[in-house]
Order: C-alpha cells, then sequence, then structure tokens
C-alpha cells in the first residue's frame, strides 16, 4: 500500500475491497480510515474510473463495523455511518440477486450489532426503513441481533415490535430467538405485560427441540432455564415452574448447581413443600452435582425453621447437612467475598438450630465455635467487624437462651471490641 502511494498509483475498486477486507479481518479498521477517505473522495469528484461495486462497499462496512478479531469498532461508528450514506443512495441492491443478498445479509448483522452496541438507533431505523423500501428480507439472525441489543438496553417496546415484526413477515424463530426473548421478559416479569409475553414464548418454545452445538449456545440455554426460574418462581406460579422442570426432564437437560439452589430457593417460600424439597435433594444427588454454599445456606436455613416438622427430626436433618458443610475446601468457604458472606449465615443459621434450649445441642455448638475461631481463624479474622459483631450476636443470643451469661458475657466482651 505504501509503494502504491509513492508512486501515484491509482488503486482499482478490487484493490481497495481487498486491502479492506485485509485490514478489517485482522481487526486493524484504523489502517482503512485513510483509504476509505481516498477513495470517498475519488466519489465525490465523481470519478468513473472507480465504479465500487457492493461487495467494495460492504468490505469497507465490515471493517468499520469491526467484524475482524480483536477490532475495536467503537471509534469508528462515524465512519461505518458515513459509508452506508453513500452506499444506500447508490441502485447497487439489482432486484435481489441471490449473489447479492449473500453479500450484504453477513454484513447487515456485524453492522447492527456494532450500532446497536453503541446504541446507534436512530442509524438502525435508518438501515430497516431501507431495507423495507428496497425489498429486502431481513432473517432470523439479524431479527435476533435486534432483540438482543434492544434487550441489553432495556427498550422493550422495540423488542416487542421486532418481535411482532418477526412473527408478521413469518420469519421462524430459532433457538437464539427464544434465548433472547425469554431473557428479556424474564428478567423484566415484574411488569404485567413482560410476564404475560414471557408465557407465551414459553409455549412457544416448548413446542421446540433446543439442540445447542456450541458451547455458547449450551450457557445461553442454561442462562435462559435459570432466569425463567427464578420469574415464574418471584410470580408463585407454581404451575408454570412445574411446567420448566417437566420440560427439562423431556429434553435430557441436567440442572446445574445454579438451577438448583434457584428450584430450592423457590420451594423454600412455599408452605408445605417439605416432600418437595426433600425429593429435590435426593435428585441433585442422583444426578451427582456437587452442591455449593448457597446450597447448604438455603437448606439448612430452611430445615432449621421449617414448623411441620418435630424440631428433633429438624435438627437431625440439618447435622447431617453440617458435616458435609464443614468438609467443604477452605478455599470454597472463603474464596470470594459473596462465599464469605455464605459461610457467616450458615454458620449462623446453623448457632440458631442447634441452640434451641428444648434440644440444645452444645457438642455442636463447641464444635461450631472450634471450627470457626480456630481451624479457620486467619479467615475469621480477615472478615470485615460488623460482619464479626453480626455472627458473634448470634452465638451471644443461644447462650443467653440456655442461661449461660459468662459465656454470653465473654462474647459480649469480643463484640465491644468489633464495634
Amino acid at each position: 500500500v505504501r509503494m502504491m502511494d509513492r508512486i501515484g498509483w491509482q488503486k482499482q475498486r478490487s484493490e481497495y475491497e481487498r486491502i479492506a477486507t485485509f485490514y478489517g479481518k485482522a481487526g486493524q479498521p484504523d489502517q482503512v480510515v485513510p483509504l476509505w477517505n481516498e477513495m470517498k473522495q475519488r466519489l465525490v469528484d465523481r470519478d468513473h474510473t472507480l465504479m465500487p461495486t457492493l461487495s467494495t462497499y460492504c468490505s469497507f462496512l465490515r471493517t468499520f463495523a469491526g467484524e475482524g478479531e480483536g477490532g475495536k469498532g467503537g471509534p469508528y461508528t462515524e465512519q461505518l455511518v458515513e459509508v452506508w450514506e453513500m452506499f444506500k443512495d447508490t441502485r447497487l441492491l439489482h432486484n435481489n440477486k441471490s449473489e447479492d443478498i449473500q453479500t450484504l445479509q453477513p454484513t447487515l448483522t456485524v453492522m447492527l450489532r456494532h450500532l446497536g452496541g453503541q446504541q446507534c438507533w436512530s442509524s438502525i431505523q435508518d438501515i430497516l426503513h431501507w431495507t423495507s423500501r428496497v425489498g429486502f428480507k431481513l432473517q432470523a439472525f439479524h431479527y435476533n441481533v435486534l432483540i438482543s441489543s434492544y434487550a441489553k438496553a432495556q427498550r422493550l417496546e422495540d423488542v416487542n415490535k421486532v418481535w411482532a415484526d418477526m412473527q408478521q413477515d413469518e420469519v421462524t424463530p430459532t433457538d437464539v430467538t427464544f434465548y433472547a426473548l425469554l431473557g428479556t421478559f424474564a428478567k423484566n416479569s415484574q411488569k404485567q405485560e413482560c410476564y404475560r409475553q414471557l408465557k407465551t414464548v414459553w409455549k412457544m418454545f416448548q413446542q421446540t427441540t433446543p439442540a445447542p452445538s456450541t458451547q455458547k449456545h449450551i450457557d445461553a440455554l442454561s442462562e435462559t432455564f435459570t432466569v425463567v426460574l427464578k420469574a415464574f418462581g418471584n410470580n408463585k406460579d407454581w404451575h408454570a415452574l412445574n411446567d420448566v422442570e417437566t420440560f427439562m426432564s423431556s429434553i435430557n437437560w441436567t440442572p446445574n448447581v445454579f438451577q438448583w439452589n434457584t428450584l430450592l430457593k423457590i420451594w423454600t417460600k412455599r408452605s408445605n413443600s417439605e416432600r418437595k424439597i426433600m425429593t429435590m435433594t435426593q435428585s441433585m444427588a442422583e444426578c451427582e452435582v456437587v452442591p455449593n454454599l448457597a446450597t447448604f445456606s438455603i437448606l439448612i436455613d430452611y430445615w432449621g425453621h421449617v414448623a411441620r416438622l418435630a424440631l428433633p427430626r429438624r435438627t437431625a436433618i440439618v447435622e447431617k447437612l453440617w458435616n458435609k458443610w464443614k468438609d467443604c475446601p477452605e478455599s470454597s468457604l472463603w474464596a470470594q467475598q459473596d462465599s464469605a458472606k455464605f459461610t457467616l449465615r450458615t454458620w449462623s443459621a446453623l448457632l440458631k438450630v442447634f441452640g434451641k434450649p428444648t434440644v440444645a445441642r452444645f457438642d455442636i455448638i463447641d464444635e461450631l465455635v472450634c471450627w470457626m475461631f480456630v481451624t479457620h481463624k486467619k479467615h475469621w479474622t480477615a472478615v470485615a467487624a460488623a460482619q464479626q459483631a453480626d455472627a458473634l450476636r448470634v452465638l451471644q443470643q443461644v447462650y443467653l437462651l440456655n442461661n449461660m451469661p459468662e459465656e454470653a458475657e465473654t462474647v459480649q466482651e469480643a463484640i465491644r471490641a468489633k464495634t
């Protein structure tokens, strides 16, 4: 390219196209800016020797949209829109030829994704008006990009409009379409219209057989199940919740630990769910899903406060959970701020269960105290003072309820030191 410039070589359209494509795939749109400025000036000067084709424009559009690996598209939105403005005034899309359509389809996809990421909504509308005017039929992957872009920006009215247009144009939704729609409506299910749409789209999704072929699609389906379960659970729609569980089973989907935790947390909020919780815990073990800190926190908190079970039986269940929980690796218990929070919450819940005056188990309480203040001393001292004080107050309350004033005063001194 430098040699061409040095000798004053007048580039042909194919050379513009190839250079732009090479730099675009390399993720170097900055190298294409002077090339575009040069070509643009020749077009403004009506250089009839240039005659760019649809493919020429598309090479610049894809490059400025950040098509290449490692490309940084944000700073080049202005150039992208500039190329588009010049392209749409041409008549290069002749009678929707199949080869022209095949060239333009992927170009529009990366353009819509880029403009959506930059929240250039007016430019997106301009593209949609142009496609309508020239009779260019959008495909499912175009609609998927639009839905995802509007959803990330919480433009729910636009999501609904794109979904309605897609149905009106009789474009068959793909798995990705359903993932985007279900995720959007589920995360906004507190709004009546979104919840209605969620149930409608879920019924349509149940008629499909999802077949995720890549890890990315598997992760997307997993996230979709999680947010849909939360939405139905938060709305206490038990019938819909059972529908999701049945559908997951019908496609041989094994819930991960986060989905099990979501289900457990939802069902623990419903009264008379003891049998359901037991069945789910057993199924989790049969699926060989390893419980995490949140699992233990949910179960210990639940069984520690279920009124329908006799206290000795509840205590026996929680003791089994304690024996499993205390064997968790230290790294998982304290590695992150959230895990430390779960650890302290669970420890406090265990104290409350085993500290009930009628069935107090001081052998386990002593074990809990030793576990926290001796075995895990270095982690305990790293916890924020306010969190330490809250946990100590639970221990102090246990001693007070069991008429142990000396022990309670010792803990009180520790609380004073923390506060």
